[in-house]
């Protein structure tokens, strides 16, 4: 195994598969990607503003507060870690990243919410098991 990638939506959920996912690098010494997908919000047709440089500075300043955090709490010492933001729907920014990576597993949090899947999973982990292209973990938040 070479590379684990972890999406986050900076949740308590995808912090947990953040812990799983470094538990797994450090046995396996392998790296990490860690990402997180954005897209633009639904605009009416008369709504002709470009948003995406200052949803990818927010992203960008979220990583930054994510890695701070991870470097604080010292639970990834020793291991690679590289962080993206990037625009595009959650599962296209899995299969890019993991084809464009040499991506060998993807871990990813749950939060629960919606129907009975969605409740188990949450609605963006529904969405990845049924459009990953890689093997996928998915850590409960508890």
């Amino acid at each position: 195994m070479k590379r684990i990638l972890i999406p986050t939506d900076f949740s308590e959920g995808a912090f947990k598969a953040i812990e799983y996912g470094i538990d797994l690098a450090k046995e396996f010494n392998t790296e990490i990607i860690i990402c997180h997908a954005f897209e633009l919000p639904a605009q009416g047709i008369n709504v002709l503003i470009d948003i995406s440089s200052e949803l990818q500075k927010n992203a960008q300043d979220d990583l930054k507060k994510l890695k701070e955090k991870i470097k604080r709490l010292k639970i990834a010492t020793g291991i690679k870690i590289d962080y993206f933001a990037l625009l595009g729907e959650l599962n296209d920014v899995i299969n890019t990243l993991g084809e464009e990576n040499d991506i060998d597993l993807v871990v990813m949090g749950t939060k629960g919410e919606g129907d009975l899947a969605s409740k188990l999973f949450g609605t963006n982990t529904v969405s990845a098991i049924k459009n990953c292209k890689l093997p996928l973990f998915v850590i409960p938040k508890e």
